[in-house]
């Protein structure tokens, strides 16, 4: 019976989604364990689990050591979502002034989407950094496209300045706190290793 329930489990794991995966291992980051501690501990109790698909989980989850060791950066960037997404809200009317319907909707939703994002960013889904990271830079590279320097209101250097701050502070967090694995070469069945954990020795 007991060897069922262990054949049920394991192919139960197997076939788990991200999000359930991400669960069980933030249950063991909460546990104070390093990317590596829970990564091995969880090919341990769970081997049929899918290797490439469990690493991406547990690289996306920062451990308590690294999120401590960054909390001024992590809380920079939540203050320039935050600031971003009142100060589009603020300028909202004026913006919306002779836009059509579908312009006014998308112009909108890019204040709710920040602030959907920053939630998330929030509770350390640490693979929103990468995506905050691109659409601050496409944001950047669009305006300086589109915005002469004369042009330039209070409005809009505000706007600018802090869609800087929200690539830079992304892109700083996404190299420190979803640093990548490696597959060890020549290993069978495959090994998995991370970088040592910000802040700590890696356990």
């Amino acid at each position: 019976m007991a060897g069922i329930v262990q054949i049920i489990g394991n192919r139960y794991f197997s076939n788990m989604g991200k999000r359930e995966i991400r669960k069980a291992v933030e249950a063991k980051i909460e546990l104070g364990y390093s990317r590596q501690h829970a990564f091995d501990e969880m090919r341990l109790e769970r081997p049929e689990t899918d290797l490439k698909r469990l690493a991406d989980a547990v690289r996306y989850v920062p451990s308590l050591s690294a999120r401590q060791h960054y909390r001024v950066e992590h809380g920079a960037l939540l203050a320039v979502i935050a600031a971003s997404a009142l100060l589009q809200f603020i300028h909202a009317p004026e913006i919306l002034q002779g836009q059509a319907v579908d312009a006014k909707t998308i112009l909108l939703a890019i204040p709710v989407a920040s602030i959907a994002l920053g939630i998330g960013i929030l509770r350390y889904h640490a693979q929103l950094y990468r995506w905050l990271a691109i659409l601050s830079m496409y944001g950047i590279f669009r305006r300086m496209g589109v915005v002469h320097v004369e042009e330039m209101d209070a409005w809009t250097i505000a706007h600018y300045a802090l869609t800087v701050a929200s690539a830079a502070l992304a892109f700083f967090l996404h190299i420190r706190l979803a640093s990548n694995y490696r597959v060890l070469p020549g290993i069978d069945p495959p090994a998995v290793e991370f970088p040592p954990e910000p802040g700590s020795f890696s356990m």
